[in-house]
């Protein structure tokens, strides 16, 4: 996991921290490295200084509220059939913000259906339209809900890219790391919240797809069950 989202963990508590304070519970990066991160989100407003202390921002509290709430989505796994539909045609003269934007979908658990067509069966219009307005591009973009009929719904799955592999690769990570985690005597809180933290962010890339739709390769299900497992340790 990224130093600045272990530091949004750390700071989630509300906690007023040194940055000594996070240097102890962070002993492997230095206290250069730890300033100069805290330097960086605190220009985005993801935390706040007071005097040497440092506290999580509105921003930060909102970003971490959001990852984990994917955990809540992946444990009920409502069975959608209405799906959002993402179409847009950005020239190449604006190939960075495609790009942005296609990050955002792969980052957000849209599958590609074609280079311009991307679906989720989750994703809220308006958290979107945030970045849309953002990048001023929202009048490149179609966006629509549309309901599937069942006999569809499979054919469209198979269709769409969401790169399994890779999401799958992610998980089998996290069910080592949590592993060795088990194994260890010393079981420190902010290591299991911050683990817990990682499994959200790798959960933002998953579809999320109904479980008659899971191949036996699928290796969500049992990285959930070690998060489970981890909860324990994090108070």
């Amino acid at each position: 996991m990224s130093i600045i989202d272990n530091l949004l963990v750390l700071l989630d508590d509300g906690n007023k921290l040194t940055v000594e304070d996070i240097k102890r519970s962070f002993p492997e990066y230095s206290k250069q490295i730890i300033s100069a991160t805290l330097g960086r989100v605190a220009s985005k407003h993801f935390v706040k200084k007071n005097d040497k202390y440092y506290k999580i921002d509105s921003i930060g509290q909102t970003t971490i509220t959001q990852n984990l709430n994917r955990i809540k989505l992946f444990e009920r796994r409502p069975e959608s059939k209405n799906l959002l539909f993402v179409m847009f045609n950005i020239p190449e003269k604006e190939r960075l913000y495609r790009d942005i934007l296609r990050n955002y979908l792969t980052q957000n658990g849209f599958g590609r259906l074609h280079n311009t067509v991307w679906i989720s069966f989750h994703h809220k219009k308006e958290d979107l339209d945030d970045l849309l307005s953002e990048l001023k591009i929202i009048e490149k973009i179609l966006i629509y809900e549309s309901k599937i009929l069942e006999q569809n719904l499979e054919t469209l799955i198979r269709h769409a890219n969401w790169n399994m592999l890779q999401i799958n690769k992610k998980y089998k990570t996290f069910i080592a790391q949590t592993s060795n985690f088990f194994q260890t005597k010393s079981k420190s809180n902010i290591m299991a919240r911050c683990m817990v933290y990682e499994f959200a962010k790798i959960v933002s890339y998953d579809p999320i797809l109904p479980l008659k739709y899971l191949d036996n390769k699928y290796e969500g299900l049992k990285a959930f069950a070690m998060c489970q497992k981890l909860r324990k340790y994090c108070y």
